[in-house]
C-alpha cells in the first residue's frame, strides 16, 4: 500500500487507461453483427446473429425497410471516423444501432439491397 501512495500517477494511470480500453471493447463487441442471413422465401426478410453479454448470441430478425446505414462518418479522418463508429456504430435496425463491415458481404448488391439503397434483388 506503501509504495501505491509513492509512485502515485504512475499506478492511477495504467489502471484508468486499462479500464477504458476494456469498455471499449466491449462497446464494440455489443454493437458488432456477427452474421446476417437472408430468407431465400421472402428477399425482404433478414436474421442478424448478434453479441449478447459477453459469449452469448442472440437473433435479430429484421426487415430491409428497418435497415438504413449511416454516412455521417465517411467525410470524417480516420480517427474520426473510428471513433464515430465505436459511439454510434454504422448501421441501424429497427432503433437499434450495431457495427458491420461493409467487406464482409458476398458482394456490394446484397449490401446495397439491404439497406434499401437500392431496390433490384440480388441474385441468391
Amino acid at each position: 500500500m506503501k509504495d501505491i501512495e509513492e509512485l502515485g500517477v504512475l499506478v492511477w494511470f495504467p489502471t484508468i487507461a486499462l479500464v477504458i480500453i476494456i469498455v471499449l471493447i466491449l462497446r464494440v463487441h455489443h454493437y458488432r453483427l456477427l452474421r446476417i442471413y437472408q430468407n431465400r422465401n421472402n428477399v425482404d426478410k433478414y436474421i442478424a446473429i448478434g453479441s449478447r453479454n459477453i459469449v452469448g448470441q442472440k437473433e435479430i430478425l429484421f426487415d430491409r425497410s428497418n435497415a438504413s446505414a449511416f454516412y455521417y462518418a465517411e467525410d470524417q479522418t480516420d480517427i474520426v471516423r473510428l471513433g464515430l463508429n465505436f459511439l454510434f456504430g454504422n448501421m441501424q435496425v429497427g432503433k437499434r444501432r450495431y457495427l458491420v463491415m461493409d467487406d464482409a458481404f458476398k458482394g456490394n448488391n446484397y449490401r446495397s439491397y439491404m439497406l434499401n439503397e437500392t431496390s433490384v434483388v440480388p441474385r441468391l
